[in-house]
C-alpha cells in the first residue's frame, strides 16, 4: 500500500532521475530493527529526527550508527534552546509517526534540513519512507543532492560501534 508521503518521495526522485529501490518488511521502530529487516549494516541507515531549535522546527539527518552531539547542534543551529519534537508535533508537521520519517521530509514539508557529514561518507543510504513497513535505498550522494540540505558536522560516535549483523 502506498502512502501520500511515499508517493511524493517516489515522484520527487523520479523527477530528479534518481534510481531507487524499495523493500517491504515487518514494522520497524528502531534503527537496529530496520537494519535487521533490510539485511544491511546499521551504518547504512539514515535517521531523520525532527527537532525544535528556538522557535523553528528542523530536520536533522545522520547515519544511524551515530548519535546527536548537543554541543555541535548548538553551534550548527546557533541556539542553546534545542529539544526533540513531541509525537504530536511530529504528526502535526509531517503526518508521520516516529520511526517512519524519511530524510526527504524537509523537502516535502518545507522544513530546514541538515545532513551530517556521516551521510556524505556513505555509498548507499537506507531509510524508512513514510511508513514503518517500507524502506528505500538510493545513493547517498543523490539523497543529499535532491534534499537540498545543509551539510554540517553535528554527530559523534556512539559508545557501541558494533555493526548490526545482516540476515
Amino acid at each position: 500500500m502506498e502512502t501520500p508521503v511515499f508517493s511524493r518521495i517516489a515522484s520527487l526522485l523520479t523527477a530528479a532521475n534518481v534510481p531507487f529501490f524499495t523493500l517491504d518488511h515487518e514494522p520497524t521502530r528502531t534503527s537496529e530493527e530496520s537494519a535487521r529487516a533490510r539485511g544491511v549494516d546499521i551504518r547504512l541507515g539514515v535517521k531523520a529526527i525532527l527537532l525544535k531549535a528556538g522557535e523553528e522546527f528542523v530536520l536533522m539527518c545522520f547515519s544511524a550508527a551515530r548519535k546527536l552531539s548537543t554541543p555541535k547542534l548548538r553551534t550548527v543551529l546557533q541556539t542553546r534552546d534545542i529539544r526533540f519534537a513531541t509525537k504530536e508535533e511530529l504528526l502535526e508537521k509531517t503526518g508521520l509517526v516516529p520511526g517512519s520519517v524519511p530524510p526527504l521530509t524537509g523537502k516535502l514539508f518545507s522544513l530546514q534540513t541538515f545532513f551530517d557529514d556521516s551521510v556524505t561518507q556513505l555509498d548507499d543510504a537506507w531509510f524508512n519512507c513514510g511508513m514503518l513497513t517500507r524502506s528505500m535505498r538510493l545513493k547517498a550522494a543523490d539523497l543529499v543532492r535532491v534534499s537540498e540540505a545543509t551539510v554540517a558536522d553535528f554527530t559523534e560516535e556512539t559508545s557501541d560501534q558494533r555493526p548490526v549483523n545482516a540476515k
